[in-house]
């Protein structure tokens, strides 16, 4: 399978480019482009940046160049359910924004013209959860917004049925691949809390990249390795 995987951040990307053999890599105007092979699949990886924006741009120009079988949005992220711990792995079965409101006749979070939630490809969602490795798939939601204030969190839980995890970038990865008519999915390594009150989430945060990140995206990358 070619995979094509969007990543935002330096400190993401680099643990996914050095788990691929065979690697080579080039600049692409604002973007960083890694391939290489992982076990059976060959896969291409952009550090695209942080936001909607960079996300979806970045996605475009892997459809438009790489063309691979489906793309994955991979990194941290937030956790909204309060059975998640730093350091689990979860998976998306469906995607949808968080700061979008288009008026009456759209539900929230919904951009207008498009679907309220972006569906995963069920085939990868059920292979990752096959692994073993996920503790959980569910809802993520995405929005440009760090770490929710606890009355922002009382706000996704109201607007939401149970939402799983929070980031910055999926719902662009997967609004991109709905426009494209691309298969999409989503795995995300849990590096922080913000809905569990006793907790400091930004030091949670950097504890993760500090003791956490190393293994939980050596797992993500061998889930991927066995899909």
């Amino acid at each position: 399978m070619n995979i094509g995987i969007v990543v935002a951040m330096e400190k993401e990307f680099n643990p996914i480019a050095n788990s691929l053999s065979n690697r080579d890599s080039r600049a692409q105007g604002h973007f960083s482009i890694t391939w290489g092979n992982l076990g059976p699949h060959h896969v291409i990886a952009i550090l695209a940046g942080i936001g909607k924006v960079h996300a979806a741009l970045g996605t475009t120009l892997l459809i438009y160049h790489a063309r691979p079988d489906c793309i994955l949005s991979i990194g941290c992220s937030g956790a909204l359910s309060s059975d998640l711990h730093v350091g689990d792995i979860v998976a998306a079965n469906e995607v949808a924004y968080h700061d979008v409101w288009c008026g009456e006749g759209n539900a929230y979070g919904q951009v207008q013209g498009c679907p309220p939630r972006f569906a995963c490809l069920a085939e990868l969602t059920a292979r990752f959860t096959a692994s073993g490795e996920v503790k959980r798939e569910g809802l993520f939601v995405s929005g440009e917004y760090f770490i929710p204030s606890h009355p922002m969190l009382r706000d996704l839980n109201a607007r939401f049925s149970n939402p799983l995890a929070i980031d910055m970038e999926s719902a662009a990865v997967a609004q991109t691949c709905w426009i494209e008519g691309y298969p999409f999915a989503a795995l995300r390594a849990i590096s922080d809390t913000p809905g569990q009150p006793i907790l400091n989430p930004t030091e949670q945060y950097l504890h993760f990249w500090e003791n956490d990140a190393d293994n939980a995206f050596g797992t993500i990358m061998n889930i991927i390795k066995n899909i």
